[in-house]
């Protein structure tokens, strides 16, 4: 064999073992690492980022109603014309007596209480009609007793007997209990004669000496 194609053999050889050792021993570049991706948990919503809220309106305070006076009734103006009429207190308790005729029944009240309290005892028998009369409230009625009980034994004792005369009367209980006690009669017990009798005995009998 031709000593220079020999030489071009081996010289290709170690050409080719020297490329085979190169590419077997080259360190391959590594990969990048990839950074691990955070699961995103399916329970947990991604935050959204929440609409500013309107500061709340402070309520206004409600006004205050004042109530409106009512206006006067016709009895309660003509009971104030009464009480306010120039005159003396006889005067004001006769016309307070006589306007309360026919009135609602409060309305007798207030003017019975205004007459009662002006009336002397020597114009107690106007108010005496009044109580003795079956059309009257029992309410005016009960005031005449109750101020009765305050004036003398002249004025008091007699109404009570005029009382007992009226079987429906709704102060005849009452009355029966306060005769009872003046007269010293058991309870229920009635006294000889009438009442109208025993009252007069008894008030003449304080009148002795």
């Amino acid at each position: 064999m031709n000593k220079k194609i020999l030489i071009s053999l081996i010289v290709f050889f170690v050409l080719a073992l020297a490329s085979v050792a190169v590419l077997v021993l080259w360190p391959m570049p590594e990969a990048p690492e990839k950074e691990p991706s955070q699961p995103v948990s399916a329970s947990t919503p991604e935050a959204v980022p929440s609409a500013p809220q309107e500061p709340e309106a402070t309520p206004k305070p409600s006004p205050i109603l004042q109530a409106t006076p009512s206006p006067l009734t016709d009895w309660e103006q003509r009971l104030d014309s009464i009480l306010t009429a120039p005159g003396d207190t006889s005067s004001a308790s006769r016309a307070l007596l006589t306007a309360m005729q026919g009135l609602p029944a409060e309305a007798q009240e207030q003017y019975i209480a205004h007459a009662l309290n002006l009336c002397e005892d020597s114009d107690f028998s106007r108010a005496e009609e009044i109580y003795l009369r079956s059309n009257t409230p029992p309410s005016v009625a009960e005031a005449i007793f109750n101020d009765a009980l305050n004036r003398p034994d002249e004025v008091k004792l007699p109404l009570m007997a005029k009382t007992m005369n009226s079987p429906s009367h709704p102060m005849r209980e009452e009355a029966q209990g306060i005769l009872e006690l003046y007269l010293e009669l058991e309870p229920g017990a009635t006294p000889p004669g009438s009442w109208d009798i025993a009252v007069r005995e008894y008030l003449k009998k304080q009148q002795e000496p």
